[in-house]
């Protein structure tokens, strides 16, 4: 259990995880790549000014013990 949550900011996505996040790579809902980062925290921030608002977003992770997890978050 990694306890990853995001919470949507004003034009950022806060990621928050109790484990290292090696990887994470963010797609919108028709699977176009949109970040792709390798962070090495358990807790950073993504810009989203770039993106609409009511866009359907899928986190992929990669934590520091290999396990991997997807969320899903709508940006507003």
């Amino acid at each position: 259990n990694n306890n990853f949550v995001i919470v949507n900011e004003e034009d950022a996505l806060l990621v928050k995880s109790k484990s290292i996040i090696k990887e994470l790579k963010m797609y919108d809902i028709t699977g176009r790549l949109l970040v792709n980062m390798l962070p090495n925290e358990s807790e950073f921030r993504i810009n989203t000014h770039n993106i609409r608002k009511g866009t359907v977003l899928v986190l992929n992770t990669t934590f520091e013990n290999g396990t991997e997890l997807s969320k899903k978050a709508i940006k507003y």
